[in-house]
């Protein structure tokens, strides 16, 4: 699902901090006074939120598992993140930072231990070599341990595999991988184990690509997860 742009009022309060919200396809495309922001909302259980930067809503009416949002262009600086549920007065979750000229974020709204947190994560998009793809997989939810990540052939026997990522955290972002493009398999197991726990049979890893996979919950008592797999270049 795509997510929609502020509403006209919101957009005029907006221009104080925000240089323009746009779709970004690479990390060339953002002026030198900027930094780039995108959001995903991954807190099982909250409603339809909207994401802020400096009070100014700018994603508006963000559901759990939306795709992440396109990049939009934020004044480099200290700035105010924040989400709240859309139609209410104060915000659920929030975190000030500095965003550095030129670097890409990810905001990811989920579940902390004890109340929803607003993460926030250094995104690197430069382009894989030639017959490969950037992985990188952010594990969001505290309803699941640790995860191994393989990538394989369809047909791959997971006995036989070795992970390209290991012990993965709760709330954490691996590095990125440079894996095989083109139709592949990942899965997910409990770390140090071939229990698997979320398995993505098909999916197109572009040549020279970027992706990161959003591992999430659908209730915040765990199982099921689920994903987002995002699109960052190619």
């Amino acid at each position: 699902m795509k997510l929609a742009l502020s509403a006209r009022a919101s957009l005029a309060a907006l221009a104080i901090v925000v240089a323009g919200v746009t779709a970004c396809d690479d990390d060339s495309t953002s002026p030198p006074q900027n930094a780039q922001v995108r959001f995903v909302h991954a807190a099982a259980g909250v409603d339809e939120v909207n994401f802020r930067v400096d009070g100014a809503d700018v994603r508006t009416d963000v559901a759990f598992g939306d795709d992440a949002s396109a990049y939009g262009n934020v004044a480099a600086g200290s700035r105010k993140l924040a989400a709240r549920v859309a139609d209410e007065d104060e915000d659920l979750a929030g975190v000030t930072k500095d965003l550095s000229l030129g670097s890409q974020y990810t905001a990811v709204l989920l579940n902390g231990i004890d109340s929803r947190v607003l993460q926030l994560y250094a995104d690197t998009n430069t382009a894989a070599a030639a017959g490969k793809t950037r992985l990188r997989v952010i594990h969001t939810t505290q309803a699941a341990g640790a995860l191994d990540v393989y990538v394989t052939d369809a047909d791959a026997d997971l006995e036989d595999a070795e992970p390209v990522l290991s012990e993965v955290g709760m709330t954490q972002a691996s590095k990125y991988v440079e894996v095989a493009s083109g139709e592949r398999r990942i899965r997910f197991t409990d770390a140090g184990t071939k229990d698997v726990v979320l398995d993505i049979e098909d999916i197109d890893l572009p040549d020279a690509g970027v992706r990161t996979v959003f591992v999430i919950a659908p209730e915040e008592s765990g199982m099921p997860l689920q994903s987002i797999v995002s699109e960052d270049r190619g």
